[in-house]
């Protein structure tokens, strides 16, 4: 039986370089979102989305998004015949990313729709047992306010967040990069 002991540490630096250029090709929007492959993404800081016994998601295709997750988000097309087009294609379920003023200033926030009516869009978080998990948010996208809608969610990572999360922090960037040079 032969087993290669430097398997697992050449996976380990793929992995590091693979985040490593991930970070370095991104381009960031004004607000700090990275954007690569033609989706945004941003890593979640919020535990409003994490599961939850309390709220039934097992007919949803995004499931579960703990903190420090990476929310791929597919952005509302700037053509307003596709955005239009893009709108109507919502249902209840799919999870959105928008900008929301609460108190005067203007969060981002990712949460689930639970109805659609018309123009009008109302979500809410998963995690009931959350701070914020029974706030909801309503939307109309066919008036031009401070609220509006970023994109959908199309798919999470929870190691990636975290690998992001780690080489973001100096203890990360020293236990990562540093030691292992």
């Amino acid at each position: 039986c032969h087993i290669n002991i430097l398997e697992p540490v050449w996976r380990f630096f793929a992995v590091c370089i693979a985040v490593l250029v991930l970070s370095v090709m991104a381009k960031k929007d004004s607000d700090g979102a990275v954007n690569i492959f033609g989706s945004q993404m941003r890593i979640v800081i919020s535990d409003s989305m994490a599961k939850c016994d309390e709220t039934d998601v097992s007919n949803y295709e995004i499931k579960d998004i703990p903190v420090k997750s990476v929310v791929f988000i597919q952005t509302v097309p700037e053509d307003e015949t596709q955005a239009k087009a893009w709108y109507e294609q919502l249902k209840v379920g799919d999870v959105l990313t928008f900008k929301y003023v609460y108190g005067g200033s203007q969060d981002t926030i990712t949460h689930r729709i639970i109805s659609i009516d018309g123009t009008v869009i109302t979500l809410a978080g998963d995690n009931k047992s959350s701070q914020d998990g029974y706030l909801t948010q309503v939307i109309d996208y066919s008036q031009d306010t401070a609220n509006y809608v970023i994109g959908k969610v199309t798919g999470t990572s929870y190691f990636l967040g975290l690998a992001i999360t780690a080489l973001k922090s100096p203890v990360g960037i020293i236990c990562i990069v540093i030691v292992p040079c």
